[in-house]
């Protein structure tokens, strides 16, 4: 499993220079959109934190808008949407809405029915949500490996964290990230 802190990275280069110095095994996303991976051992989530707290980096949190994008990367690429959770503040009833759209969009395979699906989908997500909150909590997809026939579990927390069960698909992840600046 590959757990990454997501950055915006500041002051370009030296910066980054700064930071593969620190983390050798960093990942870029972008120019200057960033993910360090941390574990529970030796590289843990606070040490990380610890870490770039005086370098011009800042955590890079999920809005909105940004799931809005990886959502519609997600769908126009065949992936499987696992989950969309909301934090509490968003009533059960909305919720099943879009659990419901969640599954119709999973399930349908005619292009044209799937679109349809999908705007409504999205109409409910844009009713739910307002002025930029953060009322998202995480996104889980499923992505198909080029590799392999299998599908690795991909989650995306609104606090900017970024789980990938297998590396396999990580230059996917790595596209679809890029889908969102």
């Amino acid at each position: 499993m590959l757990q990454l802190k997501l950055f915006r990275v500041y002051k370009g280069e030296s910066t980054m220079e700064k930071l593969v110095e620190k983390f050798p095994n960093i990942i870029q996303f972008s120019v200057d959109i960033i993910g360090i991976p941390y574990d529970y051992g030796k590289n843990g989530y606070r040490k990380v934190l610890e870490t770039v707290k005086d370098m011009p980096v800042k955590q890079y949190i999920m809005t909105p808008e940004k799931f809005f994008k990886v959502l519609n990367y997600s769908i126009e690429s065949g992936y499987f949407i696992n989950s969309l959770n909301f934090l509490e503040s968003v009533p059960e009833e909305n919720q099943e809405i879009i659990s419901h759209y969640r599954q119709r969009v999973n399930a349908e395979k005619k292009l044209f029915e799937k679109q349809t699906i999908v705007s409504k989908f999205f109409a409910e997500l844009e009713w739910i949500i307002t002025d930029e909150s953060i009322d998202i909590k995480d996104l889980s997809i499923r992505v198909k490996s080029e590799t392999s026939p299998i599908q690795v579990e991909v989650s995306l927390y609104n606090n900017g964290v970024l789980l990938i069960d297998d590396e396999i698909v990580k230059e996917q992840v790595i596209n679809m990230m890029k889908s969102i600046e």
